[in-house]
């Protein structure tokens, strides 16, 4: 994963949606040393369009269910500075972050805006990204290009005993997997908030019996969608390697980015 993240006395505050949100991004940087047993990640969503002509590749959420805006409307708002490209992001002096791009959606050939991307990753934050996504087909496809990019599979209905919960959209939206039958994920971040996970203990789904059987599969632990100080501190005691804050930051001291 991160070679930031190697200290094992370190944690990682993993802030949702900073790298679609310059303004958040700029108050997380001046903030990223304060507390040396955290390592600030800044997450992101990312998506793109290749059409034989130009590779776009976005910092931007897209609508409901995937949607992207057109070609002409993603350009417009580069130009007017309303989205940022990977490239103009990657300019930014983020030597002091972790970054986590999550791949949502777009068009063209895959295979070669993910070359690019992948490229620009390791030659402007190598050692400081990873790569996110719903959705196994992807993160195999990043693992062919690069086997050594570090990657993690996101799920928001948990992983129960050995079986992880596929929840992506593509068809079938729902899947079941045995961890160890995803060898492209090097890590699976489980959403806490809101998620089965949180209520039924007694299936085999609390925060520490999640982490054993991930890292019996030989894979770290991510947990997402924390929603309190108190959530965060079971997180960070759990053995796993970061977590998705979703909470009031002045619950640290501060209250940047919220």
């Amino acid at each position: 994963m991160l070679k930031i993240l190697e200290n094992a006395n370190q944690f990682g505050r993993v802030h949702h949606g900073f790298l679609n949100d310059l303004g958040k991004l700029d108050a997380l940087k001046t903030h990223a040393n304060k507390y040396p047993e955290y390592v600030e990640i800044a997450e992101g969503d990312i998506c793109w369009i290749e059409d034989g002509k130009e590779i776009i590749i976005a910092m931007l959420h897209p609508y409901l269910f995937n949607r992207l805006p057109d070609r002409d409307a993603i350009k417009r708002g580069i130009k007017n500075n309303e989205i940022v490209t990977l490239e103009g992001l990657l300019e930014k002096q983020l030597d002091n972050l972790g970054l986590i791009l999550e791949l949502k959606s777009g068009i063209g050939d895959v295979y070669k805006v993910f070359e690019r991307m992948l490229a620009l990753l390791e030659d402007r934050a190598g050692g400081r990204y990873w790569i996110d996504t719903f959705s196994p087909r992807l993160l195999k496809i990043i693992k062919e290009i690069s086997p050594g990019s570090p990657t993690s599979l996101h799920t928001r209905l948990g992983v129960y005993g050995e079986r992880f919960i596929k929840t992506a959209f593509e068809i079938p939206p729902f899947n079941c997997y045995s961890l160890d039958r995803i060898p492209q994920a090097d890590a699976v971040t489980v959403t806490y908030k809101n998620s089965p996970a949180r209520y039924l203990k007694r299936f085999g789904a609390s925060m520490d019996s999640i982490h054993k059987h991930v890292f019996r599969s030989g894979k770290k632990l991510i947990f997402g969608g924390i929603d309190s100080g108190e959530a965060f501190l079971l997180a960070k005691e759990s053995k796993a390697i970061a977590a998705y804050l979703k909470f009031n930051k002045s619950f640290f001291g501060t209250s940047y980015g919220t």
